[in-house]
């Protein structure tokens, strides 16, 4: 989270699909700085960690220290709900439920598909429930 500075820092694993949608919440959310597991290439406000050399561990121990997670429902979506990070999951389900799932106020799951501007809604509502905004750390940090 150092490399973070004082934004917030977001952990993403999300389908190449899904990059419009984070797009739209950088610009939403110039405070967050966005650390990618996936293959992709670094944006303005975020860095690519893919093939950097961290192990299956490092990463997991990454997801669980960032501020939010934002992707698959996979190993890295289970690290962040068992630490009780804000998460956005995305994928994994088996069809049967085709409506997202929340897990209280700290995930919101996508099991099925899931547009852009739905996802880029939900993970803003996600982020300014848990984590503020950068003008709230100022203020209480």
């Amino acid at each position: 989270k150092r490399h973070a500075g004082r934004a917030y820092a977001v952990c993403l694993n999300v389908p190449v699909d899904h990059r419009s949608s984070i797009a739209a919440v950088e610009v939403m959310r110039p405070d967050l700085r966005f650390f990618d597991l996936a293959a992709a290439p670094p944006t303005a406000r975020g860095q690519s960690l893919y093939g950097s050399g961290l192990t299956l561990h490092e990463r997991l121990a990454l997801v669980q220290v960032a501020d939010a997670y934002v992707g698959s429902f996979d190993e890295f979506g289970c690290a962040a709900l068992v630490s009780g990070r804000p998460a956005v999951l995305l994928g994994g389900g088996n069809g049967e439920h085709p409506d997202p799932i929340s897990r209280g106020d700290v995930a919101v799951w996508f099991p099925g598909a899931v547009g852009p501007t739905t996802l880029a809604e939900a993970v803003l509502r996600l982020l300014s429930r848990h984590i503020g905004t950068a003008d709230d750390r100022d203020l209480h940090g």
